[in-house]
């Protein structure tokens, strides 16, 4: 396919335009990031930073409170300790640099695909793509090292082909090298994209170099049949023996230097991957007795934890969502063209030199995402991954793409004949724009929007919540909360971990503590009830997620029960020790009083025996093992000497339950002990005498009763025991 370009190489007298267009863009990186930045939310693992941060403030070092050295965003860690104490250890500050560092990504977005398809047009629209993307506005206002990720993955990009393919220039290797540190200590999941670089660069360096030998061969052969050779001179000139020497000197000194850069690179990485084991992620583990956690210990072979040769369905579902999903299905649809554009390229061997660029990136792309669906652990199949490794890619093949619209209407012009080339170059922006631009504003637009107001974060506002509990606690208070680095920020202390869904948890002498602020772990109605026996008030911080979903549904009604709300900021929730008593439990030694099907138990109950006739009796039960005992009901039975049941209760446990925990609690168990309460109205002329407490469970729709396991009553009944009644 004949090709016409509007840029050539040393044809630049359309720079100045391209300039503006790309300052432009800039200035609405600048300004969409910033506008994120005013709205004030807080992504939950930017306190985690924030806490590694004022450790280095303090201590020169990201050790945690906990004793933990923190690694995880190490370089990032370390400039925003920089760019902090020059703003008078303002954390905030940082947010800074991760808005700068986005907006050197959208400028390295636009160098690299200028150097991989040899001009400076086709960079301009993934160039807006990443000023508006959603996703990126969001990290690049964060305090959080995504963004300064992404700026590396483009340098990396960058770097390698400047070194190898184009000019094999060995300060942009050395300069790579240094960055595959920089970038591998910043995260970790990098570490993803050296294989398929190293692939790609190979294979596109061995096609440029065939296709060189061929083009050799061509002159050769055209020189032959020219005129200006003599008819006798069958065989071009042979080189002499200098000329010999000078390029097989070149040549081992060109693979000594890439053998020797390439055996220092696999140092780096080979220390950058060993030392990132060696500290925070392999030092801490979880608690695999907590039942129904969702959470491993965590694999200290770093090989077994990234590497999984088990076909997931979970990995291709992941993948396949995440590019067809939102504005990125617009990206999706342009590199998909740039794939087809390659193809269509070398097969009718008509490539270019930008055409070598797109085939780097392709494969580069290809194997990428096979080797993630193939060969890569489910765990790092997580969208903020897919945003470092597969993103930059995605938008340097929709550069690709954007390339391949332009010259094909503009070869479509040609073969129908229409206009000239001003026409064809004209229409070809024209297809550009229409496709590239008009076609995903909306949903680009809008998404930008949603991102810029906040409203697409899920709102916390620890911050708030815990100025309102410092304004409201006395000396000797406790706290505790599910975000511990933010309680060890705000509140410059912290009493007490909160979390089931995935704990970070190191061992201690008392049991297990959070990894970040060493805190006591509480994970069970026991150790929550001899908090609160303490003195003090102790406060809990909490979002309304993490109470209802995350925490152990009896764990959490237990809470509901025993704390007040103080106030709601958005969706966090400050609640204070209640000044009502916690009604007594069962000792932990107790004996069940019997045992039903299912293994639900009945562990104990205590009863108002001053109720007398005309009044109302309380009762209260405590259950254990009660993961099917919400289906049920629960009836209850005072019987005289003869039999004859003279009042009665009849209740749903289910009901007795938060109408937002309800769903959860049903196939859910727990070693807590739960409590369940009813009243019987006793009958005003009963007389005094011995009476017989009954209780059991029975299905609300069969009628028919739980079994009693060793049933004693003879009708799968619990006698409680003999009340007298005076």
């Amino acid at each position: 396919m004949d090709s016409l370009v509007l840029i050539k190489p040393k044809k630049m007298y359309l720079f100045p335009l391209v300039a503006i267009v790309l300052a432009i863009i800039v200035a609405v990186s600048v300004w969409t990031r910033w506008r994120y930045m005013q709205a004030g939310v807080f992504q939950i693992d930017e306190f985690i930073s924030m806490l590694s941060i004022r450790m280095i403030l303090e201590k020169g070092e990201p050790i945690l409170p906990s004793g933990l050295y923190y690694d995880h965003g190490l370089v990032f860690s370390y400039i925003g300790a920089m760019i902090a104490y020059a703003a008078g250890d303002n954390l905030l500050a940082v947010r800074w640099w991760s808005l700068i560092a986005a907006v050197l990504a959208v400028v390295a977005l636009w160098l690299t695909a200028w150097r991989l398809y040899d001009s400076p047009w086709w960079g301009l629209v993934p160039a807006l793509y990443l000023a508006l993307d959603p996703s990126a506005i969001q990290w690049g206002g964060r305090i959080r090292m995504y963004s300064q990720a992404d700026l590396i993955v483009f340098l990396w990009i960058l770097l390698a082909w400047l070194g190898t393919l184009d000019g094999e220039r060995r300060w942009a290797r050395w300069l790579l090298i240094a960055l595959i540190w920089v970038g591998l200590n910043t995260h970790l999941v990098l570490l993803l994209l050296l294989p398929p670089l190293a692939f790609a660069l190979l294979i596109t360096w061995l096609v440029k170099h065939r296709q060189s030998s061929l083009d050799k061969k061509g002159d050769q052969v055209a020189n032959l049949a020219s005129p200006i050779n003599s008819t006798s001179k069958l065989q071009p000139d042979a080189p002499g023996p200098y000329r010999l020497m000078l390029q097989l000197q070149k040549n081992l000194s060109l693979s000594r230097e890439l053998i020797i850069d390439l055996l220092l690179a696999t140092a780096v990485v080979i220390l950058a991957f060993w030392s990132g084991q060696q500290s925070f992620v392999a030092s801490y583990t979880v608690d695999s007795s907590i039942p129904d956690t969702e959470t491993e210990a965590i694999n200290t072979d770093p090989v077994n934890d990234v590497i999984s040769f088990e076909l997931s369905d979970t990995r291709w579902r992941e993948m396949e969502h995440y590019l067809n999903n939102g504005v990125l299905r617009r990206y999706s649809a342009l590199a998909l063209l740039g794939l087809v554009a390659v193809g269509v390229a070398f097969v009718r061997d008509r490539s270019e030199r930008a055409d070598l660029g797109g085939l780097f990136i392709s494969l580069m792309t290809i194997s990428l995402m096979l080797g993630m669906l193939l060969f890569v652990a489910d765990t790092w199949h997580q969208i903020r991954y897919y945003f470092l490794v597969v993103f930059p890619l995605v938008l340097l093949l929709a550069a690709y793409g954007v390339r391949a619209i332009f010259n094909s209407t503009v070869w479509l012009m040609h073969r129908l004949n229409i206009g000239g080339n001003a026409v064809g170059n004209l229409t070809g922006i024209a297809a550009v724009l229409l496709v590239g631009v008009v076609w995903p504003w909306p949903s680009l637009w809008s998404g930008a929007v949603q991102a810029m107001s906040g409203s697409t974060n899920t709102p916390n506002r620890y911050q708030s919540a815990f100025a309102v509990v410092n304004a409201g606690r006395a000396p000797g208070d406790q706290i505790a909360t599910v975000r511990p680095e933010a309680a060890y920020l705000f509140s410059g202390s912290l009493d007490y971990y909160v979390n089931h869904s995935s704990p970070v948890l190191i061992p201690g002498e008392d049991g297990w503590r959070d990894g970040y602020t060493g805190a006591p772990y509480l994970d069970n109605v026991r150790a929550l009830r001899q908090a609160l026996a303490r003195p003090g008030t102790l406060w809990l911080v909490i979002d309304d997620e993490r109470l209802y979903k995350h925490l152990e549904p009896i764990f959490a009604q237990y809470i509901l029960e025993h704390f007040d709300l103080v106030e709601t900021i958005d969706n966090v929730l400050v609640l204070r020790e209640g000044t009502t008593p916690p009604r007594p439990y069962p000792a932990e030694t107790t004996t069940p009083l019997a045992t039903l099907a299912s293994n639900i138990q009945l562990v104990d109950y205590t009863i108002d025996n001053a109720a007398g006739p005309g009044q109302t009796a309380h009762l209260t039960t405590f259950w254990q093992n009660t993961r099917t005992l919400w289906l049920f009901k629960i009836f209850v039975h005072l019987r005289d000497q003869t039999g004859a049941t003279i009042a009665q209760a009849d209740f749903a446990p289910i009901e007795q339950i938060d109408e937002h925990l309800r769903e959860a609690m049903v196939g859910r168990s727990s070693p807590d002990i739960i409590p369940l309460s009813t009243t019987l109205t006793l009958p005003p002329e009963l007389p005094p005498g011995q009476y017989s407490l009954y209780i059991g469970v029975y299905h609300p729709v069969a009628l028919e009763r739980v079994p009693v396991i060793n049933d004693q009553s003879g009708e799968n009944a619990i006698l409680l025991g003999q009340i007298d009644l005076k």
